[in-house]
């Protein structure tokens, strides 16, 4: 089997570096929610929040203080739900599950801003830099798995399916759905 690639999700936020844990909810048999802390990045997004190119959940939340926060609780909705986990990044000895280790993945398909042998200060402007002039996170901390050995193994119809993957400080969570959706909530204006 071709080695899994992680596609990143083309998304105007990151999945917040301090996030302790995404919250997977799974309701009946076919729906599942991820909420976790996002960091907004680039610098026209007021406008675009304004011009209803950012999805909002509620136009209450569209004052000052949204516009000025950084941080915003994300909740992803997905859609004909076959499998959803959430599993500590270090979960060796758990069955089914070796843990996740992102260098086992096929990471290509993510933008690469800047080389390793420029300063973390010329990196993180590069990075900075790409997500404002492509209105996207280069790297959002959710992805698309391409060629998913999970999703292959599964019962489940592989041509209408995406195995989805979200990487939080300490969690992962997988779900394996027919697509998604997703709405900023409200401001986070205390975030660590």
């Amino acid at each position: 089997m071709p080695i899994q690639t992680l596609q990143p999700l083309r998304v105007p936020w990151q999945i917040a570096a301090s996030n302790d844990a995404l919250c997977l909810m799974v309701q009946g048999q076919a729906e599942a929610r991820v909420i976790f802390v996002a960091l907004l990045g680039y610098e026209s997004l007021a406008q675009d929040m304004q011009a209803g190119l950012v999805p909002y959940a509620s136009a209450a939340y569209l004052g000052m203080a949204a516009k000025q926060a950084a941080f915003h609780q994300v909740e992803v909705s997905f859609q004909a739900v076959i499998a959803a986990r959430a599993m500590p990044l270090q979960a060796a000895g758990v069955a089914g599950f070796a843990g996740f280790d992102k260098p086992a993945y096929d990471c290509s398909a993510l933008a690469s801003v800047s080389t390793d042998d420029k300063s973390p200060n010329v990196r993180a402007y590069d990075f900075k830099k790409y997500w404002n002039d492509n209105r996207r996170c280069p790297d959002p901390g959710a992805y698309i798995v391409a060629n998913s050995e999970w999703l292959a193994s599964s019962a489940a119809n592989t041509a209408s399916s995406r195995h989805y993957l979200f990487l939080g400080q300490h969690v992962v969570v997988e779900v394996l759905a027919a697509g998604l959706d997703w709405l900023l909530q409200k401001p986070v204006l205390y975030h660590r």
